[in-house]
């Protein structure tokens, strides 16, 4: 974790916090969804709030956490696997929207419309 503030910083963004709940790589993925919630939202609140936010690591299971905590938060949040998959369509032309998990998959907009989201 320390390594991607910096490479996050790198790209233009401001970090704001960055924290780890402590349990082995290899057993991320049994972590309960409700314990992944409650962290990054606490993380979210303690850092007094951002413009967004990245959950970093594809086997946390948050792709139903992530509509409601963008709804509680008020933020976009982004995770590796939503942003593949906003990905792949993108890249094979599909645009249709898929909803439950997050603005991203939602708005399912073009490259060249994404300096748009955000403003409506």
């Amino acid at each position: 974790n320390a390594f991607f503030p910096q490479y996050m910083g790198e790209a233009g963004f401001d970090v704001l916090a960055m924290d780890a709940i402590e349990v082995p790589s290899h057993k991320v993925q049994e972590l309960p969804e409700r314990t992944a919630y409650a962290h990054i939202k606490r993380s979210f609140r303690r850092s007094g709030g951002a413009d967004a936010v990245y959950i970093l690591g594809s086997g946390w299971r948050t792709l139903d956490i992530i509509a409601k905590l963008e709804g509680e938060l008020g933020v976009p949040v982004v995770h590796p696997v939503t942003a593949r998959a906003w990905e792949m369509c993108e890249r094979l032309r599909i645009h249709k929207p898929v909803m439950g998990y997050g603005r991203l998959l939602e708005k399912m907009l073009r490259r060249d419309m994404r300096q748009h989201v955000g403003r409506e």
